[in-house]
């Protein structure tokens, strides 16, 4: 069924459309700016890696925590995008969220291993031992890691692939349509996109089409955002539990 022309019954949260006259109408650039700059950031990452491929734990401590710093200032520029995840859930909507959370976490461990890899182009894991650095470095680190994991990389992440690309894709006017009428070209760039920045492919894939369908169900770009911080966070805790960092 074509998104656009969907039934406009009762949501789990109350509808929350952009004017698209109003001053404070959004430019692109506010979504695709913090994402660029994490981007950014990642690749940056790499100049803490010696030629024989080992991470240089104090070098990759700093320039993480510059790339978060850089990202959050980016954010706050461009914070005018944060009304999308306005209305907040409500409480059945936050359960949901978190259940789907705690089962992405589940398949994205538990099918590690059971599917082919592709090239490194698809992303990389940095798979740092946090454990390897030194007094304050380590609190810093670990600081920003969890900050990034939890709080920055979902809210930055959603708003760019399954908010304002689900949106630009499905109609030019895009700061008319909410996110959730997305056309089924959007859900197909969006989700390549998600997948192609993620290493774990399959995963990916199946997480994107959950949250596709999530943001289809919920009406809410901020059910998905708790969604996908108590994934990142089950995640961090699989790896703090187990030493094996190679998620994160």
């Amino acid at each position: 069924m074509n998104p656009s022309s969907a039934n406009n019954s009762e949501s789990p949260v109350a509808v929350h459309l952009p004017e698209s006259n109003s001053s404070e109408t959004l430019s692109a650039w506010q979504f695709v700016a913090p994402f660029a700059v994490f981007l950014i950031g990642t690749q940056a990452e790499s100049f803490a890696v010696d030629s024989n491929g080992k991470v240089l734990g104090e070098t990759y401590a700093m320039i993480y925590s510059l790339k978060i710093i850089a990202v959050l200032i980016a954010m706050f520029i461009c914070r005018k995008s944060l009304a999308d995840l306005r209305p907040l859930p409500n409480f059945r909507l936050i359960c949901v969220a978190i259940l789907t959370g705690i089962f992405v976490t589940a398949f994205w461990i538990g099918l590690d291993g059971l599917y082919p890899s592709l090239p490194e182009s698809m992303g990389k894991r940095s798979a740092f031992d946090p454990t390897t650095l030194n007094g304050l470095w380590q609190i810093l680190f670990i600081a920003f890691r969890s900050l990034g994991l939890v709080i920055v990389v979902p809210i930055i992440e959603e708003l760019f692939t399954r908010d304002f690309l689900l949106r630009y894709v499905t109609e030019p006017d895009w700061q008319t349509i909410p996110a959730w009428r997305f056309n089924n070209t959007a859900a197909l760039v969006s989700t390549a996109i998600f997948v192609a920045g993620h290493p774990e492919w399959l995963p990916a894939l199946l997480c994107g089409i959950l949250w596709i369908w999530l943001l289809r169900w919920s009406k809410s770009v901020s059910t998905l955002v708790i969604s996908h911080a108590v994934a990142n966070l089950g995640l961090g805790i699989y790896s703090v539990v187990t030493g094996d960092w190679h998620y994160l």
